[in-house]
């Protein structure tokens, strides 16, 4: 995962330009998706996550699933 990219212009306009993000980075409505491969579901054992690359209890991913990404206005 190279970068992260919010294609999203700034302030005044805030508009959707996804055509600004170069194409090998994640856009940032794809997090969830990308979080999900990572989550350890609460019934498997913390050795079969750790085997399978996931790393974050999903306790962790709920809290964070329905973040919504808001601009301040400073």
């Amino acid at each position: 995962m190279d970068r992260i990219c919010d294609p999203f212009s700034t302030a005044p306009n805030y508009n959707y330009a996804p055509g600004d993000c170069p194409h090998d980075s994640i856009q940032i409505h794809d997090l969830p998706n990308i979080l999900s491969t990572l989550t350890c579901e609460k019934n498997t054992p913390t050795k079969i996550c750790k085997a399978q690359g996931r790393f974050f209890p999903e306790s962790s991913y709920e809290k964070n699933n329905g973040v919504q990404f808001n601009r301040s206005k400073t």
